[in-house]
C-alpha cells in the first residue's frame, strides 16, 4: 500500500500557510503543523482536527530535531515569519529571532530527514531599490529588519543547499493578498472602507507592488511537489510579472464595489521606493513550470466575495 506523504507546515496558521494547509488537506497529504496556543488559529478553526498540531517553538532546536525525526517528514514548508503589522515593525530582537535563527533552527533539525524538498519563504523585500524588474541574481539591499532577515535567511538556505546538496530551495513571495488576509493590510483596508461605505484616505498613491493572488502562490509551492528535488539551492521569485499603483487598485476596488465612500488622495506626501517593484517571474515559469493564471481584477472580485461572505 503506498504510503501518504507527510508533510510539514510552520506558518500554518498565517495567512499563507493557512491557505497552503487547506490545498494539502484538500489533495490528502498527511499535514502536519506547528502551532502555537497563543496565536490564533481562526484562520484554520475549521480545518485543524484534520491536521497533527505540534505545539513546539521554532526557536527550540532540540525540541524541533526530536520532533521531526518523529514524523519523518517527505516535505517541509516553511513560512513562519514575523514582520510589519498595521504599518509597525516588530522589535528588531523578535524578527531576527524568528525569522532568521528560526530558520537555521528548522534547517539544522531536519539535515538528516531525508525530505524530499525544503521550501523555504522569502520576501521581495530582500531586494530593496530597483529601477528594473527585480530577478533572483540581483544585489540586494533591504532597507527594513524584516528584509534583511528573509535575505539572511535566504542566503543560508542556499548555502546549506549547496555545501549539503540538500533539496532547500527558497520562494521569494512579493506581495500576496486575498481572502484570509491580515485586516490592516492595504487591499483588505480598501475593500472594508469601501463596503461600508467610509472615507478612504490614500497616501502615497503612486507607489507601485507586484499584487499576486493567494492561489496562484499556492500553486507556485504545490508546484515544487513535482519539482522541487530538482531545484536544491535556487532562489525562485512568485509574482504576477506586473506592478500597479495603489491609486490603480483603489480604482479597480470602488469600481467593482460601487461605493458611496468618499475616496481622498494625497499625493503631496512622498516616500521615496523602488521605481520599479516587479517580479521577473522567468525562472519560475521555467523550472517550477508555474505562470499565474489570476488577473488583478479578477483576484480583487473574488476577494472582495470573501469578505461579502464572512467580514
Amino acid at each position: 500500500m503506498k504510503k501518504t506523504p507527510v508533510v510539514f507546515v510552520t506558518g500554518a496558521t498565517g495567512f499563507i500557510g493557512s491557505h497552503l494547509v487547506r490545498r494539502l488537506l484538500k489533495e490528502s497529504y498527511n499535514t502536519h503543523i506547528l502551532y502555537r496556543t497563543t496565536t490564533s488559529s481562526s484562520r484554520l478553526d475549521d480545518m485543524l482536527s484534520k491536521t497533527t498540531k505540534h505545539n513546539v517553538d521554532i526557536c527550540n532546536k532540540k525540541s524541533l530535531e526530536k520532533l521531526l525525526k518523529r514524523i519523518k517528514p517527505d516535505y517541509i514548508f516553511h513560512l513562519a515569519n514575523i514582520g510589519i503589522y498595521g504599518g509597525k515593525e516588530s522589535p528588531d530582537e523578535d524578527v531576527v529571532n524568528v525569522n532568521f535563527l528560526g530558520t537555521v533552527n528548522l534547517i539544522q533539525s531536519s539535515k538528516d530527514i531525508p525530505y524530499k524538498f525544503f521550501v523555504n519563504t522569502g520576501s521581495s523585500s530582500e531586494y530593496g531599490r530597483k529601477n528594473k524588474k527585480m530577478k533572483e541574481d540581483d544585489s540586494c539591499f533591504p532597507e527594513s529588519m524584516y528584509g534583511i532577515t528573509k535575505l539572511a535567511s535566504t542566503l543560508y538556505a542556499q548555502n546549506f543547499a549547496k555545501k549539503t546538496n540538500k533539496p532547500v530551495l527558497t520562494l521569494r513571495l512579493f506581495s500576496p493578498y486575498g481572502s484570509y488576509d491580515d485586516p490592516n493590510r492595504f487591499i483588505s483596508t480598501i475593500i472594508k472602507q469601501a463596503l461600508a461605505n467610509k472615507e478612504i484616505r490614500l497616501t502615497y498613491p503612486k507607489n507601485v507592488r507586484d499584487y499576486i493572488f493567494v492561489d496562484d502562490v499556492i500553486n507556485a509551492y504545490i508546484s515544487c511537489i513535482k519539482n522541487g528535488n530538482k531545484l536544491s539551492g535556487e532562489i525562485i521569485n512568485v509574482g504576477s510579472g506586473k506592478q500597479h499603483t495603489i491609486e490603480e487598485v483603489l480604482n479597480t476596488v470602488t469600481k467593482l464595489i460601487h461605493t458611496k465612500s468618499r475616496v481622498v488622495k494625497d499625493d503631496t506626501i512622498t516616500r521615496y521606493e523602488s521605481v520599479i517593484w516587479q517580479a521577473d517571474i522567468t525562472k519560475a515559469k521555467n523550472l517550477l513550470d508555474w505562470r499565474p493564471t489570476t488577473t488583478l481584477e479578477d483576484g480583487l472580485k473574488q476577494t472582495i466575495e470573501w469578505y461579502k461572505q464572512n467580514y
